[in-house]
């Protein structure tokens, strides 16, 4: 299993869960607070004294961005995600998890910010440092886990579900991704109507099943779903419109072939092709989203269409 790097609050529980954690899933276990203790030769706490927040932070910053580590549990500092450079790193090498918990709950659970070598603005209160962490964690993590009033080991029980679900999802990206550059997007053949007057595509490999199913022409809706051994899995529906001219179908499945793995409802955030723009806008992920994708010719928007979708359980 790649790392997994747990981020949030001082007194979210980082640490505690981390080393349980570790000793479910047989993975190691790395602080990176002590990583940036044993570096410097120096306790967090002496660190902001000598060089301030910022300095901290810049030293926070390169040594995360340095770690090197493989199949271990990282639980990483309240302040890590300041640093743009260690947050790219972290999640390049694992999965970041963010451990959420109320402003109230951690203040019950902190004592002496400074003796935890917590990094705060002079004349600051908890609560104005976690309305501004808070949306940092939400932007850099991956999985978000809220461990309100939740015992340690539902925590873990939690972080082990989720991370099974997204081993799931991503099977199931993968197949999807295969299965509409075998259809449409590939201009594949068109099976037996199942609606009258509608536009069917199948693809099927082994258990997995994928079906896209549409009405209409210049104006369109319909539906692509996945079934797994006859159970539905995933569900997407889409409508959309060519509102001016200039419209090249050929264009829109070059742009639906470029479908990545982060980005496998429609095509890619964007893509160009002579006069020809592609733009694609997703909120949620694969298993809860809604989406907007549309083309420009000669930088001028003539078509549209809107999706929406997720996990079906």
């Amino acid at each position: 299993m790649q790392n997994l790097i747990l981020i949030g609050m001082p007194g979210c529980g980082k640490s505690t869960v981390g080393v349980v954690l570790a000793k479910a899933l047989g993975m190691d276990f790395i602080d990176s607070d002590l990583v940036i203790q044993k570096t410097t030769g120096k306790r967090l706490s002496q660190i902001i004294d000598e060089q301030g927040d910022d300095g901290f932070r810049e030293v926070e910053n390169r040594v995360n961005a340095e770690l090197i580590a493989q199949n271990s549990i990282i639980a990483t500092g309240g302040s890590v995600v300041y640093g743009a450079e260690a947050m790219r790193h972290l999640k390049e090498i694992g999965t970041v998890i963010y451990l959420k918990l109320s402003c109230e709950a951690i203040e019950e659970r902190l004592g002496d910010l400074h003796a935890r070598g917590v990094s705060i603005q002079p004349g600051w209160t908890l609560r104005d440092l976690y309305n501004e962490r808070v949306p940092l964690y939400e932007k850099w993590a991956d999985i978000t886990i809220d461990c309100e009033k939740m015992m340690l080991r539902e925590v873990v029980h939690s972080i082990h579900r989720q991370l099974e679900q997204r081993e799931e999802a991503a099977a199931i990206i993968d197949f999807l991704l295969r299965a509409k550059r075998a259809t449409y997007a590939g201009k594949g053949p068109e099976s037996d109507p199942s609606r009258p007057a509608s536009h069917d595509l199948h693809y099927q490999e082994g258990e997995l099943t994928y079906i896209d199913s549409y009405l209409g022409g210049e104006r369109f809706a319909g539906e692509e779903a996945v079934w797994h051994s006859g159970t539905p899995v995933w569900s997407m529906n889409y409508v959309g419109r060519v509102t001016g001219q200039g419209f090249s179908g050929d264009f829109l499945k070059a742009a639906l072939l470029r479908g990545t793995p982060d980005m496998p409802f429609r095509g890619p955030r964007e893509y160009h092709e002579g006069q020809y723009t592609y733009r694609c806008s997703v909120t949620g992920d694969f298993t809860w989203f809604r989406g907007t994708e549309t083309i420009a010719y000669q930088g001028r928007t003539m078509y549209e269409c809107l999706f929406h979708g997720g996990s079906i359980r």
